[in-house]
C-alpha cells in the first residue's frame, strides 16, 4: 500500500510580519485531487525497471510465460502473482501467452520462464544464455567474476536474470529459477510486492532461503548517475536566493558577530 504525505509551506510573495491577516493562510485538498507521476524512460535491460519494462502503450508487450511441465499449485499461484502484479500498470490484459518448457521455440515476444532445470527443460537450454550459470549437473549455482557463491550455500539460492532473448535482440528474458521449488518462493516477493520490488537492481540477483537479497550489473549501465558537486547544485543556490527567512536569520547572525567582537576591543581597551 502505498502512503503518501503531503505538506505545504506556505510563504506570501512580499511577506509582512505585522500584517495579522498573514496568520490565516490555509491551502485545501479536495477529494477530487488528483497527482502526476511521471514514468522513468527504461536505458537498460535492468530489473529496477521491472515490471515497466515488459509493459508498452498501457499492456503487455507481447510476453510470453513459459512454465514447468508439470504445472503444480505453486508455480500457478507464481505466475499468477507475478501477472497480477505487472497488472498494476497497465489498463487491460493481452498480449499474453503461456507454454510448457518443452513447447519453447523460437519467438519474437518477451519470454519469462519460471521454474527449475529439473521442472521446466526450456531452463536447461537457456542455462549458457545466463549470467549465473548452473553447474553441470544442475543442483546448484556456479560462481562468476561479478558474483561469488560459497559452496553449500549456492544450492539454496533463488536467481532472478534478466538478459537478451535468444531469439530477438530487441526482447527480453527474464528466467526465474532455483536448484529446488521451495527456494523460488523468496524470488517471487521481490517480482509480485512492492516493497521488495523496490530491491531490485542490476540484471542478475541472488535471494537466499531468509529472503536476503543479492545484486550485481553483468552488463554495466551505458550513463552512470552523476555524482552531486559544489558547482552542479544549482538547486541549492536558488533555494537561500527564494529563502527571505534563511537571509534575514543569516544578516541577523553577521550583525551579532560584529556587535561582539566590538564589545570586546572596547573592553580591552578600557582595561589598559
Amino acid at each position: 500500500m502505498l502512503e503518501l504525505k503531503v505538506v505545504f509551506y506556505l510563504e506570501p510573495y512580499g511577506f509582512d510580519c505585522k500584517n495579522l491577516r498573514y496568520g490565516e493562510i490555509w491551502a485545501l485538498i479536495s477529494k477530487d485531487t488528483t497527482f502526476n507521476f511521471p514514468r522513468e524512460i527504461a536505458e537498460g535491460r535492468y530489473l529496477e525497471y521491472y515490471p515497466d519494462i515488459f509493459i508498452k502503450n498501457g499492456s503487455l508487450d507481447d510476453t510470453l510465460l513459459v512454465l514447468p511441465d508439470k504445472i503444480d499449485k505453486q508455480y500457478l499461484t507464481m505466475a499468477s502473482n507475478i501477472v497480477a502484479f505487472m497488472g498494476h500498470n497497465i489498463k487491460d490484459v493481452k498480449n499474453l501467452s503461456a507454454v510448457k518448457g518443452a513447447e519453447l521455440a523460437a519467438t519474437d515476444a518477451n519470454i519469462i520462464v519460471i521454474g527449475t532445470p529439473k521442472d521446466n527443460a526450456a531452463i536447461k537450454d537457456l542455462n549458457d544464455k545466463l549470467y549465473i550459470k548452473f553447474d553441470g549437473k544442475f543442483e546448484k549455482f556456479e560462481s562468476s567474476p561479478k558474483m561469488a557463491l560459497i559452496e553449500g550455500y549456492n544450492k539454496n539460492l533463488a536467481s532472478i536474470q534478466l538478459t537478451t532473448s535468444p531469439f530477438n535482440g530487441e526482447k527480453h528474458l527474464m528466467v526465474i529459477t532455483a536448484p529446488k521449488e521451495e527456494n523460488l518462493t523468496a524470488a517471487e516477493m521481490y517480482l509480485k510486492d512492492f516493497t521488495f520490488n523496490l530491491k531490485l537492481k542490476g540484471d542478475a540477483a541472488v535471494i537466499d532461503s531468509d529472503g536476503d537479497i543479492y545484486t550485481a550489473y553483468f552488463v554495466k549501465p551505458s550513463q552512470a548517475p552523476k555524482e552531486k558537486t559544489a558547482q552542479s547544485s544549482p538547486t541549492e543556490k536558488t533555494r537561500l536566493q527564494d529563502n527571505p527567512q534563511f537571509v534575514i536569520y543569516l544578516i541577523f547572525f553577521i550583525m551579532l558577530i560584529i556587535i561582539s567582537v566590538y564589545v570586546l576591543i572596547i573592553i580591552s581597551r578600557s582595561k589598559e
